[in-house]
């Protein structure tokens, strides 16, 4: 079950949600994982920072193997502690974590580590506006057009009024690039609903595992009409989850 909390953090409060069901924390593990995210790792009586990447998530067996830790130092701290805090940043997400130590796997420059999955997560949305994550059922077809000659179909996966995350099964565009505006977004949220405008491209990345790439795109101007629109679909969706984890 999750539950909503507030943690003071660096003199303010912050909202926080503190999430226990396992599904739920494998899913924002794996998003770790997925995007080569970068975590901090703060280890009990060490004023040392050690950072690293999570390799694999293990749902059935609880277990977290993550890459060997920068400073190369760190890789004989960790064995003599029995917990260590994670922290990281996804999609505009802050994770909280402890993981208690099991063991190490093999040596020298090829070290991996490897923890007990963690009781609860906490999470924190940065995000001056709230977003929803699309379930994989839900198939939203997003249209960039940067010129009138060139049109490229992509697919939603997440949206709030501050913009959209989309993934696309080919390589962007050379002209594609952080800072860039797309001259025209086309949205089809529903079979009623659409509208077309304009985006600032805020990141871009390759997933893991696959060929697809992953742009995170900023609403340039968007009207009082189509604010409607998104806040309409952003209440949906989360409607349909409450009532999907209700009927689990």
């Amino acid at each position: 079950m999750d539950k909503d909390n507030h943690l003071a953090t660096e003199g303010e409060q912050r909202p926080c949600k503190i999430i226990t069901t396992p599904i739920d924390m494998k899913q924002l593990l794996d998003r770790v994982a997925l995007h080569h995210t970068i975590v901090k790792i703060g280890i009990d009586h060490s004023p040392e920072i050690l950072g690293s990447m999570l390799l694999r998530i293990d749902g059935e067996k609880k277990l977290v193997v993550i890459d060997g830790v920068i400073p190369f130092i760190g890789n004989a701290l960790l064995p003599r502690v029995k917990h260590a805090k994670f922290m990281t940043l996804v999609d505009g997400i802050d994770l909280h974590f402890t993981m208690a130590y099991l063991q190490s796997i093999g040596s020298d420059r090829e070290i991996k580590h490897i923890f007990r999955f963690p009781e609860e997560m906490r999470y924190f949305q940065l995000r001056n506006f709230h977003r929803v994550v699309l379930a994989p059922s839900q198939v939203v077809t997003i249209v960039l057009r940067p010129s009138p000659q060139n049109q490229i179909t992509c697919r939603l996966v997440d949206i709030s009024l501050g913009g959209i995350a989309v993934l696309l099964d080919v390589q962007p565009p050379r002209s594609f690039a952080v800072g860039e505006k797309i001259a025209e977004c086309e949205i089809q949220l529903n079979a009623a609903e659409s509208f077309v405008c304009a985006v600032m491209i805020r990141y871009m990345g390759q997933e893991k595992g696959n060929r697809k790439f992953r742009l995170g795109l900023e609403f340039a101007n968007l009207g009082t009409v189509q604010q409607r629109m998104v806040e309409r679909y952003v209440a949906n969706i989360e409607r349909q989850s409450r009532r999907i984890a209700a009927e689990d």
